[in-house]
């Protein structure tokens, strides 16, 4: 529906709703159904709503109501202006609900979903009534803390088809028969019905659509990849020396997804891409260390943020292998690694193919675009968008050092990151730290993410007493990275930067700094 007709049709199910409850007294569930509970049996009504013309712009409707039973379903229907539908069918159930005599057709109920009619629902963005009653599945709900009944009974039948997919594992695969046991995913036993075994169960459901028989398939097939080629054992092998150095994990991003770094600028293409096979274990083993990283709780971070650093990367593979070994590896993961990608961020990406993703983006389905996130030398801020800045790399534009047994930065390795936009020809002051007393010592540490800016350390007294230059005016730049120095004061007073883009014409510079005082 469009957004006026979202807004009809909620304001609509709402009147239905208070109208019934206060004529009838219905108990109401909290997902949207109507439990009538009065009469010799319970029941529970579903309402479905339809536009009488092409759409609900002229207010006239088509309401029914169907009596969800054990032996049918009973539809009553009404139609009119908006007003007149709600007090029509109020009415009428009113008054023919004491004498169960519905004026309606029955409709067939079938055998298999006889089971599941007990609690149907109606949620605004579930519009259809399935065959049987039931409603159909929702991915946006099929996460364990925003589970649905609809979802909860598909889980739970998806559990119930464990033992038969661990038949079938056994039988097809030697190495699952020889273990006796069913190989963990990613650290967790499917077999046990804990939070991180349905958290798990789910990402196969949502990566089938919701189609159970498709989400068993696949699962079976991952289980006995995951034997047949010893997954769980990758994660401790050694691989060749020119697979190392190029992946690392930076802690997590601000959604508390775990975060792969990858760098492709490094590589020797012809040893790392030139084995396809030896290349999918590279990238499965490195998937897995990052996997390893989630704890699968309870609304907790389900997936990844991968950032692929292409700094020093040739703007075409010219490489046939590369093409294939990607591809290969592409196939793998998409098979048996689903729901694993919550971001892709591509940093330091050719500009030419930054600016033509932007445009062609709005081509690419919202949930599909959402996932990738395309960036240029400079474009720094938008990745402190997605993770902070203080656990962004320093080859990155970050304020990470790779030296993490400086005693300086250990001191300020828990201080939040500031930002400041310096504008061309203009320059802006940042307050390092405010010093209540003489003798208080101030680390700091600050760096400019892109190109260069000149820079000046200054202490501004409280009192009359002129200012003390700590630093005095240089040339800031982008490969100089972080940074850093202490200040002892003599008297209280502020800490201040002073950055100045006086070299740029056009484009804004992006620094970061942090300070605290120190023991």
């Amino acid at each position: 529906l469009s957004a006026p007709q979202n807004l009809v049709a909620f304001c609509f199910c709402c009147s239905v709703e208070l109208l019934l409850m206060a004529i009838q007294g219905l108990p109401i569930a909290a997902n949207g159904a109507f439990n009538c509970n009065s009469g010799a049996c319970a029941r529970t009504v579903w309402l479905q709503l339809s536009p009488r013309g092409p759409t609900f712009e002229d207010g006239s409707f088509d309401l029914t109501a169907n009596h969800v039973r054990g032996d049918g379903v009973g539809a009553l229907a009404a139609s009119g202006t908006a007003a007149a539908v709600i007090l029509s069918v109020a009415s009428q159930r009113r008054l023919h609900h004491s004498r169960r005599s519905v004026r309606s057709k029955r409709k067939a109920v079938d055998e298999k979903h006889q089971s599941r009619i007990g609690r149907n629902t109606l949620s605004l963005g579930r519009t259809e009534m399935p065959q049987g009653g039931g409603i159909k599945p929702d991915r946006s709900c099929s996460y364990l803390h925003l589970l649905g009944d609809a979802e909860a009974s598909l889980l739970q039948e998806f559990r119930g088809m464990l033992p038969g997919i661990a038949a079938r594992v056994f039988q097809e695969s030697t190495k699952a028969k020889a273990a006796g046991s069913l190989p963990l995913v990613w650290g967790v036993d499917l077999t046990e019905a804990n939070a991180a075994s349905n958290i798990l169960l789910l990402k196969f459901l949502r990566a089938a659509d919701m189609d159970l028989q498709a989400a068993a398939t696949r699962l079976l097939e991952t289980l006995k990849f995951r034997a047949d080629e010893d997954i769980n054992a990758l994660p401790g092998v050694q691989l060749s020396e020119h697979f190392q150095g190029h992946d690392s994990f930076g802690g997590q991003d601000v959604a508390g997804r775990p975060v792969l770094i990858s760098r492709y600028g490094n590589m020797d293409n012809d040893l790392v891409f030139g084995n396809t096979d030896e290349f999918v274990r590279y990238r499965l083993q490195t998937m897995e260390k990052a996997m390893a990283q989630l704890s699968f709780e309870r609304a907790g971070a389900e997936d990844l943020c991968q950032i692929h650093d292409y700094s020093g990367v040739p703007l075409l593979f010219k490489s046939e292998e590369v093409k294939a070994s990607v591809g290969a590896m592409a196939k793998v993961l998409s098979t048996h690694y689903p729901e694993t990608k919550g971001v892709t961020i591509f940093v330091k990406f050719p500009v030419v193919f930054s600016k033509l993703f932007q445009v062609f983006s709005t081509f690419i389905p919202e949930k599909t675009r959402k996932k990738f996130v395309i960036l240029s030398e400079s474009d720094q801020g938008l990745l402190f968008k997605y993770i902070r800045p203080e656990v962004v790399p320093e080859y990155l534009g970050g304020m990470l050092t790779g030296n993490q047994q400086q005693q300086q930065q250990q001191q300020l390795s828990d201080v939040a990151c500031n930002q400041v936009s310096v504008r061309p020809r203009s320059r802006a002051d940042a307050i390092l730290q405010e010093v209540p007393a003489a003798g208080a010592a101030v680390a700091w540490e600050l760096r400019v993410c892109s190109q260069e800016v000149d820079y000046e350390i200054a202490f501004v007294p409280q009192g009359e007493a002129p200012e003390v230059v700590v630093a005095a005016t240089q040339l800031l730049t982008a490969k100089d990275g972080v940074v850093s120095g202490e200040y002892v004061s003599q008297e209280p007073g502020t800490l201040v930067c002073r950055f100045s883009n006086q070299r740029a014409w056009f484009q804004d510079r992006l620094c970061l700094f942090r300070a605290s005082a120190i023991e």
